[in-house]
């Protein structure tokens, strides 16, 4: 391995060439590590309900 090591999130470590996630078939899922940060950071707003009149 050269000098700097990259580390993926798969745990691997890989050269610079082999670090992104298509040169390697990594088995970590991205999309749904994204899907998760958004559900986290956008919380579901419901309004109160109104009352019938």
């Amino acid at each position: 391995l050269p000098l700097i090591p990259m580390e993926c999130r798969c745990g691997k470590v890989f050269c610079k060439l082999h670090r992104y996630a298509a040169e390697h078939q990594c088995t970590f899922d991205y999309r749904k590590m994204a899907a998760k940060e958004i559900a986290r950071n956008n919380p579901k707003v419901e309004a109160e309900k109104l009352r019938k009149i």
